[in-house]
């Protein structure tokens, strides 16, 4: 399964919250925070990016992964984490 939810969004905070495990998970916005949460025990080739903001990336990260996580804001804070229910 993949989630977009949000691709190239305008300005505006974007959440995604994925009780299963996905493929590939894309959640994107020019200014807002980027929350990205995915249920625990997969690893992720984790893109999270944000030119002025804090970046917390709190998952099991692994480049070569099948699952993937790009997560980016211009200006805004991005956190990429496990736990979701």
């Amino acid at each position: 399964m993949d989630a977009t939810p949000a691709p190239e969004s305008r300005p505006r905070d974007v959440q995604v919250v994925s009780p299963s495990t996905v493929r590939r998970v894309v959640a994107t916005t020019s200014a807002g925070d980027v929350q990205v949460a995915v249920p625990t025990g997969q690893s992720y080739a984790a893109d999270v990016e944000t030119a002025a903001g804090d970046r917390r990336v709190t998952i099991a990260t692994d480049p070569a992964a099948t699952r993937s996580i790009t997560a980016h804001t211009s200006t805004g804070d991005v956190q990429v984490s496990a736990g979701a229910a």
